[in-house]
């Protein structure tokens, strides 16, 4: 430490650099920055990213991905075009995360993956769920989004790292986690349910409870057809409760 650098003045937690040294940082408060060094890097000039460049000041989060900074708003991901100095919605990236995403993290490993952390609001509920995944580009340039080998590390993620061949380690509330892509597991293989309980949520009426009784009165988990039901209209709001041994 020799001294500080003159002209800004603001708390930076997180920044970026892009191409030509210029450091990208935001805030909560104040939001988006570009700072520009002079060439001895003591001074830097200061501008601020809003409305008038594109971008929808509301929380946003800064990245640096394939060379390239990207914003990231309540309406997804802007890329920055140094040439125009505007900012431009991102097609690629926003088609793969879809809609109602806020990203948190977003960092490349040496392969070209995306590797993220988002939080998504739950459908039909004010509940937010935080997840990871991963965008893996494809050859037309769009990108596959793996979410389902993260499954639970939902609401652990603290930071995501790559490090060499593709692994990556994530922090979590207690402790790492380390993710190799080589230990392969196929996670679309067909699995049995058991449907625990069907209910009507009007009149909190249960119809089913896990198992069936036989004829001799035994417990059975065969349905027999005298137990096969036929239900009115009325009771169209009917909840399932079920289970997955293995997964």
């Amino acid at each position: 430490y020799k001294k500080k650098v003159s002209g800004f003045e603001e708390k930076c937690r997180f920044i970026e650099i892009d191409n030509q040294n210029n450091i990208w940082f935001y805030d909560k408060t104040i939001g988006i920055f570009k700072l520009i060094p002079n060439k001895t890097f003591d001074e830097v000039k200061a501008i601020s990213y809003n409305e008038n460049k594109g971008l929808i000041n509301d929380n946003n989060y800064v990245f640096k991905i394939k060379n390239t900074i990207l914003v990231d708003t309540e309406d997804g991901l802007f890329y920055y075009d140094d040439k125009k100095d505007l900012f431009y919605r991102e097609k690629e990236l926003n088609s793969a995360l879809g809609q109602g995403v806020k990203l948190t993290i977003m960092t490349e490993d040496e392969f070209g993956n995306i590797w993220f952390k988002q939080r998504r609001k739950l459908k039909q509920s004010k509940d937010e769920v935080f997840e990871m995944g991963q965008l893996i580009p494809q050859k037309d340039g769009s990108y596959q989004n793996n979410k389902t080998p993260f499954y639970k590390l939902k609401n652990k993620i603290q930071s995501i790292s790559s490090l060499s061949e593709g692994k990556i380690i994530v922090g979590t509330d207690k402790g790492f986690v380390h993710y190799d892509p080589e230990i392969k597991k196929e996670f679309n293989d067909k699995y049995n349910s058991l449907i625990r309980k069907i209910e009507f949520i009007l009149n909190d009426s249960t119809i089913y409870n896990g198992a069936f009784i036989d004829n001799e009165g035994h417990v059975s988990i065969n349905q027999g057809g005298f137990q096969q039901y036929s239900i009115p209209f009325q009771f169209n709001d009917i909840r399932f409760n079920f289970s997955a041994p293995y997964f």
